[in-house]
């Protein structure tokens, strides 16, 4: 199984570093593309085997799972690069909290969900929280489930309390850490 992730910024990176760090995925599996490719090319030398995309529409037509790991505003490029290349068999997952399964499902002819990680899922902890579009299937809730455990405790939540329960499980660690970081450059 191919697994892809276009933007592999912060919560991109986390995912790859955490999922090849507790052993979910070996990185000949991964496959990356990236607005800037020097981000990209550093997680290649990072991580021997791992393959860099020349475009995010060659990564999407290659993977068997896609994370959508871009930040809302690069959203719509990104869909309409991908739209013409994804299958019905692929699953794309958005870690993009404001944008709607409804949309995805709209705009791609594949599997959708929707995922929020958390900072804590760097060291195997914490929540994933879990939204599925229609076209999910049991088997495939079970693998994004299964390779989520790997790195967090997968959370299924209705889409519409997105927005309170990410301030809990994702942004409360972030804001806590950074927060703890601050008070103990104070103390130096």
């Amino acid at each position: 199984m191919k697994i892809g992730f276009i933007g592999t910024g912060s919560m991109g990176s986390l995912l790859i570093d955490s999922f090849i760090r507790f052993g979910a995925l070996q990185p000949d599996q991964i496959l990356v593309s990236n607005r800037t490719a020097h981000k990209a090319l550093k997680l290649a030398d990072r991580y021997p085997g791992l393959e860099v995309s020349r475009s995010n529409a060659e990564n999407a037509s290659h993977s068997d799972l896609l994370f959508l790991c871009v930040k809302p505003g690069e959203f719509k490029p990104v869909i309409d690069e991908i739209s013409k290349v994804m299958r019905a068999s692929q699953i794309a997952v958005s870690i993009t909290s404001p944008v709607q399964l409804s949309h995805l499902e709209s705009e791609l002819p594949c599997k959708v969900a929707k995922i929020i990680p958390s900072i804590t899922n760097q060291t195997g902890s914490g929540a994933s929280l879990c939204m599925y579009g229609s076209r999910i299937k049991e088997k495939d809730r079970l693998l994004l489930e299964s390779l989520l455990s790997s790195i967090s405790r997968p959370i299924p939540v209705l889409e519409s309390h997105t927005r309170i329960t990410s301030d809990f499980s994702s942004c409360g660690p972030a804001f806590f850490e950074l927060f703890c970081g601050k008070m103990g450059r104070c103390r130096r």
